[in-house]
């Protein structure tokens, strides 16, 4: 059983083929607006920093765009320059959780833990694998923010030397990407948009007979592309 999400662009896919899911965020709009408001990132008395290990300018775009990754941003959420762009928006996160209900979750890719968050509200426990010790740190400490540390083990190491080792009842794959970078490009493939180790991820679902595509649209754009396997796959029509 597998799932995945990816950023995609919306001219590259044939929605009449598709399952189209409209995410909005309107529940967390209110919050959202209130942070931007009334932001202040950096607490200087310890208790809600935001440590950026890559020293860096983070982009514009996505500063903006830190309440949509974490709700509780202000509560001293940590992430690095990639993570700003990499980590999946919290409300589709909560979306796609809903699917590994009361399963045993592994995501072999966790990066700074936006999804395995919400994985951890709703499972029985999370797999949370990366073969950065960076990302695995901000994991940890952005899943204490939340109060779900507790329902995660957190490993440092290549996912594809260790799988073999590892049990659980669902894979949720979300795996490193191109970065911002694709805008610079013509088109799109999943050779531009995923860093490395792109054959391995595209071979993981060679064995499931059925597939469903979700368009997640936020905020009226479509952010993210959806795939459900096995088990997982949900007949719309």
């Amino acid at each position: 059983m597998l799932t995945g999400t990816a950023p995609y662009r919306a001219d590259s896919v044939d929605s009449r083929q598709d399952t189209i899911l409209r995410t909005y965020l309107n529940h967390h709009q209110n919050l959202i607006n209130q942070n931007n408001t009334n932001s202040n990132h950096t607490n200087h008395t310890g208790k809600k920093t935001h440590h950026i290990f890559q020293n860096k300018q983070i982009p514009i775009k996505y500063w903006a765009m830190r309440y949509m990754l974490f709700t509780k941003f202000n509560s001293g959420i940590q992430l690095d320059e990639e993570s700003f762009y990499s980590v999946c928006p919290e409300v589709l996160s909560e979306h796609i959780a809903k699917r590994c209900e009361n399963n045993i979750v592994c995501d072999p890719f966790c990066g700074a833990g936006g999804n395995i968050i919400q994985l951890a509200m709703i499972c029985k426990k999370v797999i949370a694998v990366d073969i950065d010790p960076n990302k695995i740190r901000m994991a940890r400490h952005n899943a204490e923010i939340y109060g779900v540390a507790d329902k995660i083990e957190f490993i440092v190491g290549d996912i594809f030397k260790i799988y073999p080792t590892l049990k659980a009842d669902v894979v949720f794959m979300s795996p490193p990407w191109g970065g911002p970078g694709y805008t610079q490009t013509k088109s799109y493939t999943i050779e531009t948009m995923c860093s490395n180790h792109v054959g391995e991820c595209v071979m993981l679902a060679k064995d499931f007979a059925k597939v469903e595509i979700q368009q997640n649209i936020i905020n009226g754009k479509l952010n993210h592309l959806s795939a459900f396997f096995g088990d997982f796959y949900r007949n719309s029509n």
